[in-house]
Order: C-alpha cells, then sequence, then structure tokens
C-alpha cells in the first residue's frame, strides 16, 4: 500500500484493470472509511484538530459546507467538538454567535503563523489532493477528506490499517455504481 496513495489510473496499470473499475473500487474504498474570507471559486471546507498539549496533534475532521454560515460551523462543531473542549480560532466574526455554547477563544490567525499545526495539516491535504487526485469536482470532494483524515487519524496504526479498512469494507453496505452515479446528482 502506497503510504500517499494512489491515483486511479496508477492503481489501474498496477492491477491490469481499467482506470475507471479502478476509480470505482476506490470510491467503494472511500464509503467505508466514512464516518472575512471570500472563497471565489474555492469549495469551502471547516477543519478542526484536537491539540495535545503544545505541539502534539490528536484527530483531525473536516466537512464541506455551502456557506460559512453560524448555523453550519454550529452544525460542525456540534457534532464533531466535545462540549467541554477548548477551541481555538481565527479573529472571524462568523465564530462570535458560537461563543454562547462552546469556550471559544479568538487570535490572530497572522497567514497561519498564529495557528501553524492547523495549517500545517491544511498544506498537507492540500498537497496530497494535488498529488494523487490532481483536481478535485465538488461531488467528490468529502469523499477524499474523509480519505485523507480516515489516513491522518490512524496514522500511530500504520500496521493495522489496512486490515482494519478490509474489516470495515466487509462491514459495510454495497456501494454500487447506481448509488455513485445518484450521489453524483444529488451534489451537482
Amino acid at each position: 500500500m502506497a503510504k500517499k496513495g494512489k491515483s486511479s489510473c496508477e492503481l489501474g496499470r498496477e492491477l491490469g484493470i481499467r482506470q475507471k473499475t479502478a476509480w470505482l473500487f476506490r470510491k467503494k474504498v472511500q464509503e467505508a472509511g466514512k464516518k472575512g474570507r471570500s472563497k471565489g471559486s474555492k469549495r469551502l471546507v471547516i477543519m478542526s484538530i484536537e491539540r495535545r498539549g503544545e505541539k502534539g496533534i490528536g484527530r483531525g475532521y473536516a466537512t464541506l459546507i455551502e456557506n460559512a454560515s453560524s448555523e453550519q460551523l454550529e452544525e460542525f462543531v456540534e457534532d464533531k467538538v466535545s462540549k467541554d473542549a477548548q477551541i481555538t480560532t481565527d479573529e472571524w466574526k462568523g465564530y462570535v454567535p458560537l461563543k454562547e455554547k462552546w469556550n471559544i477563544t479568538q487570535k490572530k490567525s497572522d497567514n497561519g503563523k498564529g495557528m501553524p499545526q492547523i495549517h500545517n495539516i491544511i498544506m498537507n491535504l492540500k498537497g496530497w489532493l494535488r498529488g494523487i487526485h490532481h483536481k478535485c469536482s465538488k461531488a467528490h470532494l468529502q469523499s477524499y477528506l474523509d480519505e485523507f483524515f480516515y489516513r491522518f487519524n490512524r496514522r500511530n496504526s500504520r500496521n493495522t490499517i489496512f486490515d482494519g479498512l478490509i474489516i470495515r469494507m466487509m462491514e459495510h453496505q454495497p456501494f454500487s455504481i447506481q448509488a455513485f452515479r445518484k450521489e453524483r446528482k444529488l451534489c451537482a
């Protein structure tokens, strides 16, 4: 298994199968692994990491969002962050309404220098997306985010990650090409 993953073209060549077959297999694997800003043409993603001590990092999560409204931010925090967590964000005003429910400290990002750990992960994610997938449509972005963080959250269990993924795939509902096409239409 490649440390950073493989494109469906590479996987197809290696296994002697068509690229589309390799791509569908990757999609099935991804499904089993699920658990003041101007965006221009970029897609919006909200991301969080668990900090352990001054430099340690625990788990991470990312979700594609339609807009940066307080409602969408709150949904993410509600789903991914413990109620008793100390949350540190940049100074964007969209986080202010969340202070009513969560313990939030805001500080200057200073182009990533103020929060180097999460910016490091963002740069790793972008490099991985460009290096493996080359381009990323909205229809597939959440699957790619899930794959990246599935690997990231298991980075300390490299000896068992493959076995764990195979077990999850066996326990997961089958993912057919029809289901993929339906999902793609919903994301379009």
